[in-house]
């Protein structure tokens, strides 16, 4: 049998399906290197995304590591929390709708890049996993300062200090 050329609503959902491959919202990645200085993650996601064919066969890729990727900590007023981050915790990758980069570095005011929502606009928020590896020691109501092997300090200055 002959086959079928693809029809255009084929083409054109195969179009917009390939595109839509570029365009990118949120990810997990592991942590491979932490610039505790500049505060800068180099990442590599963690899920494979599928690609389909015109023929109809998927196929898994790799997304390459992103490199310099600015992490996120919570900061405001004068106030900040930062983490010691290492190799092979995990961060939620957010995109940008546009590049940040002229921006990080003091400069632009406004979209200056025509692509949108790649993985150069990525920033990286800590504290992500899976399920099976919860917060020991978190708490239904107090606010919780510790570390996973357990609070810093003593009994007694963990429950003062730590827990506010």
């Amino acid at each position: 049998t002959m086959i079928q050329p693809p029809t255009l609503v084929e083409l054109l959902k195969q179009a917009i399906e390939t595109r839509l491959l570029d365009v990118h919202t949120a990810l997990i990645a592991k942590v491979e290197s932490y610039d505790a200085q500049k505060q800068q993650v180099n990442v590599s996601p963690v899920l494979k995304r599928r690609i389909k064919s015109l023929d109809g066969q998927w196929a898994s890729e790799q997304l390459a590591m992103l490199c310099d990727v600015p992490v996120l900590f919570p900061r405001a007023g004068g106030y900040f929390i930062s983490f010691p981050i290492q190799s092979g915790d995990f961060v939620q990758l957010i995109f940008n709708e546009s590049s940040i980069d002229e921006w990080l570095l003091g400069g632009a005011s406004s979209l200056n890049s025509p692509d949108r929502f790649t993985l150069q606009g990525a920033v990286a928020i800590p504290g992500v996993s899976p399920e099976s590896k919860p917060i020991n020691g978190a708490h239904e109501k107090n606010l919780v300062a510790g570390k996973e092997e357990g609070l810093q300090g003593s009994s007694a200055q963990a429950q003062g200090l730590a827990r506010l």
